[in-house]
């Protein structure tokens, strides 16, 4: 004997009570966050695209000149020779 699936209207019963916990606890709302009919008292805004377009404004183009990094090596830079890591090394 299989249990029948559960109705749309409890689902989202659910759903929308697990939310308004979720809110209420992590945004420390004092009202209800949804009307009656579930109708949100609040506006969500999608602005994940917003730090890449920022990123994408201020940047610079700069070549890779192949003739200047073809050694593989750094170059050794004496200051350096200070550096606790330099006598681990």
């Amino acid at each position: 004997m299989t249990k029948a699936a559960p109705s749309k209207k409890r689902s989202n019963t659910k759903a929308v009570s697990r939310l308004r916990v979720l809110l209420k606890e992590k945004l420390g709302l004092q009202h209800n966050p949804f009307q009656a009919d579930w109708t949100p008292h609040f506006k969500i805004i999608d602005k994940r695209h917003l730090a890449d377009s920022r990123a994408k404004e201020g940047v610079k183009h700069v070549s890779f000149d192949e003739n200047h990094h073809t050694g593989g090596e750094y170059p050794y830079d004496p200051v350096d020779d200070d550096d606790p890591a330099f006598e681990w090394l």
